[in-house]
């Protein structure tokens, strides 16, 4: 489904669509690696640096059923890891604690994604959440400085106010 809403958008953009040839998240750092070196891998990747805006959903540490039941997310070992560490939240399946700061080093990655400090660099992120499940990891990501823009719900933009 998110193949296809990118698709979709890139057409009514006017512009190409890059898709990654994988699954985000890899069985492990090494298997990532090498997933990382195939060419048509690299030739996404290699595109992150051009980015001058991104569109972005926040998650929350616990995932929903829906992205659960999608057989592309953590398993529990690693959630339990990522809570150890104060995980609030996520961009692109990268984690951050309250204060916006990654939770796992790159030789502990799983994930094939934009990661955290490549975010800071493009001129424009424009992070989109709802629901006030959420306040906690768009606090963590405003904090990192990740966002420019939020698109929010009432309620959740309300709480989110000191």
């Amino acid at each position: 489904e998110a193949t296809l809403l990118t698709q979709q958008l890139a057409n009514l953009l006017g512009c190409p669509a890059y898709l990654l040839p994988s699954q985000s998240i890899e069985q492990s750092p090494e298997s990532r690696q090498r997933i990382l070196q195939l060419d048509e891998v690299r030739e996404v990747t290699e595109r992150f640096a051009r980015l001058t805006v991104a569109l972005v959903g926040i998650g929350e540490l616990e995932p929903s059923q829906l992205l659960r039941n999608s057989g592309n997310y953590h398993g529990e070992a690693m959630l339990e890891v990522l809570a150890a560490r104060g995980a609030v939240g996520d961009i692109c399946l990268r984690y951050f604690d309250a204060q916006g700061r990654p939770v796992l080093d790159d030789s502990e990655e799983t994930v094939v994604a934009v990661d955290l400090p490549q975010l800071l660099k493009i001129d424009r992120v424009v992070g989109l959440a709802g629901g006030l499940r959420k306040v906690n990891a768009i606090r963590g990501a405003l904090q990192g400085g990740y966002l420019d823009v939020l698109v929010v719900d009432l309620r959740t933009a309300l709480a989110l106010v000191p």
